[in-house]
């Protein structure tokens, strides 16, 4: 990786003027390469197998390199005026080796500016300290796709029998397509922004309100395989995604002689739309979920429950508009389904969008504390509002084969009729689908993300130590989470975005406590 970077900085009056220009390059190179044997002879005096290649048979070779470059060149304007007009202006202009020769380059040009109301003339306040607003408008690039995704895929190690010898011939073939239109994914973000402070600047606001429209999205976008590719979906750009949404932070320190402490909370609110889903489609089906042009991405689409049938009365009775009985194969115990279409019938023609993924809102609480050389400080996060797919449960509630099953289950019996959980039967049933409502969970939790407490010694304990500064510390992570979820962790991740929602046994956030020893001399 090389960086280099030239400043010019320049006051005169009330002006103050920063230049920046820059030029950034990295290359990443992984190279392998191996050989084995098999049926390697055994020491008879040692017991163990020779480890050197002149023994044993069948020797195979291979290898393979990555290879990928990015570099990219910068400059910077920042201006200020007396502290009150601040202007700011960005353009980049990156080149990436993951994609084809006509579409490696991207510029990404950005601007802000700036009012300080509170240094104006005119502004009179002992009670606000400091007035600013903001707005800002920029681009931003993102090429986080593999390496070699624009050329096509060929697998060479295939074999075919040709011939009235039926002779055996090696072969290859294309396994995944080409696409030599990929290009930079592109974000473009427009903010505005105010910055208040009072009550001397310990008490501080901010807000913000976003509108961050991602064009070109690059994802793989399923194909069929009667096209050849079976080598997984080619990366497209074609989607675009629109989020809006607000930022706000109200914050308060305060130093009252040995003793200070700093608070704050903030809540962000984003509403997110699909604006088009390109190649000429409308919709996309993933999993358990729809994405559709106007909607959120990746809402839920599923079967929707209605309890479970008692007796084969309530059977009998749950007919359409026709008359005719919608479930006639139910047993007592089995899960009711709604027939939205009115057809009469459970088919995918039922499935009906139930619920988002995405969080109405989400919150987080910062706090901190320091008095002669003790300090504490503690995180909390939280989010409200996404509904979210146990894929565990989905696996492990199903029943439909020999797997095992949660501890703790109450199935329906006729013993046990009081229960949302349907009669245990192994075999295909409605019981058993995946794509219903009955694994949507209320994703709301709120975390103690992180807690510590430490102790600086002071230095009249240290003068004669020879030691500078010797701090103890004792710290927890993930300690405290408050959720109805039943999966591992409610705060997981699934980078497919269209599955934002689905938790496939995600590995949870550790639970960790530390403590620490810190010595300079």
């Amino acid at each position: 990786m090389f960086e280099n970077t030239l400043t010019f900085k320049k006051e005169f009056g009330k002006h103050d003027i920063t230049v920046l220009v820059g030029q950034t390059y990295q290359k990443d190179n992984y190279n392998q390469i191996y050989g084995t044997k098999r049926n390697l002879p055994m020491n008879s005096g040692t017991g163990e197998y020779y480890e050197v290649l002149n023994q044993g048979d069948s020797p195979v070779v291979g290898g393979f390199i990555n290879e990928a470059a990015l570099t990219s060149y910068l400059g910077r304007l920042e201006y200020n005026y007396d502290n009150r007009y601040l202007f700011n202006a960005v353009i980049r202009r990156d080149g990436s080796s993951r994609f084809s020769d006509g579409n490696k380059w991207g510029n990404f040009p950005s601007i802000s500016a700036g009012w300080r109301i509170s240094n104006e003339s005119f502004f009179k306040s002992e009670f606000i300290k400091d007035l600013k607003l903001r707005a800002s408008y920029g681009e931003l690039g993102s090429g986080n796709i593999g390496n070699y995704e624009y050329k096509s895929f060929v697998n060479n190690f295939g074999q075919i029998v040709l011939g009235k010898d039926q002779t055996l011939y090696p072969s290859a073939t294309q396994v995944k397509l080409s696409n030599s239109e990929l290009r930079w994914e592109k974000l473009k973000q427009t903010n505005f922004g105010l910055d208040l402070g009072v009550l001397n600047n310990d008490l501080r606001f901010t807000a913000d309100y976003f509108i961050a429209r991602t064009e070109d999205v690059l994802f793989g976008f399923p194909i069929l395989l009667t096209t050849g590719n079976d080598g997984g979906n080619p990366i497209s750009n074609a989607a675009t995604v629109e989020n809006k949404g607000f930022e706000l932070e109200l914050a308060y320190s305060k130093k009252i002689n040995d003793f200070s402490f700093n608070a704050s909370v903030n809540f962000t609110k984003i509403n997110n739309k699909l604006v088009s889903l390109g190649n000429g489609q409308n919709e996309n089906y993933s999993g358990n979920t729809v994405t559709r042009a106007g909607l959120p991405v990746g809402m839920w689409y599923v079967l929707q429950t209605d309890g479970l049938f008692q007796n084969q009365q309530e059977i009998n009775n749950y007919k359409n508009a026709d008359g005719k009985v919608i479930m006639p194969n139910a047993v007592p115990g089995d899960i009711r389904f709604k027939d939205n279409n009115g057809d009469g019938q459970i088919t995918n023609e039922d499935k009906t969008i139930v619920g988002s993924p995405w969080p109405e809102f989400e919150m987080g609480l910062n706090a901190g504390a320091e008095y002669k050389g003790f300090d504490f400080s503690m995180n909390w996060i939280a989010s409200h509002g996404a509904t979210v797919y146990d894929g565990f449960r989905s696996v492990v509630d199903r029943f439909d084969d020999n797997s095992n099953y949660r501890r703790g289950i109450q199935p329906w019996t006729p013993e046990n009729p009081n229960t949302d959980f349907p009669r245990i039967t192994k075999g295909s049933t409605l019981n058993s689908r995946g794509d219903t409502d009955r694994f949507l969970e209320n994703g709301d939790f709120i975390r103690l993300k992180y807690i510590g407490f430490g102790y600086n010694f002071p230095q009249s304990v240290l003068k004669d130590s020879g030691i500078s500064r010797a701090r103890l510390t004792l710290s927890a992570q993930n300690i405290i989470t408050i959720t109805k979820y039943k999966g591992l962790d409610p705060e997981f991740t699934n980078s497919n975005i269209f599955e934002r929602g689905v938790d496939n046994g995600a590995f949870p956030n550790l639970r960790t406590y530390s403590l620490g020893v810190e010595f300079s001399f």
